[in-house]
């Protein structure tokens, strides 16, 4: 999706992302962006769910948890951050303070950085 930002006359892409919840089921989609990203030039937001976690930090719970977003195991919950906001250096370079929230019961905002 290629968007014109009437306020600033400028061009940005963005891709939304819902991904497979099993790893290899996601692999294509890692192409696919990687491929895309040749193309692009100009500042481009890729936002959603990836339906993984890059730290056992990003998981409150059970240790074990891999591919949910909510686990139940003896009524406790496990809770993990799937969703996530890349960017390229072109949008870095033009909206460098550029924050995200992101809201799942609490509110939390973050500055993102290369």
């Amino acid at each position: 999706m290629e968007i014109l930002d009437p306020l600033l006359i400028r061009q940005i892409a963005n891709t939304v992302i819902y991904a497979k919840s099993k790893q290899q089921q996601r692999e294509p989609l890692c192409e696919n962006l990687k491929d895309m990203s040749l193309n692009i030039n100009v500042p481009w937001l890729v936002a959603g769910d990836f339906n993984c976690i890059l730290s056992p930090g990003e998981k409150n719970g059970r240790e074990d948890a891999q591919d949910v977003r909510k686990w139940r195991r003896h009524e406790k919950r496990i809770w993990e951050r799937l969703d996530r906001a890349l960017i390229n250096a072109e949008w870095s370079q033009k909206f460098n303070d550029t924050m995200v929230l992101i809201s799942s019961g609490i509110a939390l905002t973050r500055q993102m950085h290369n």
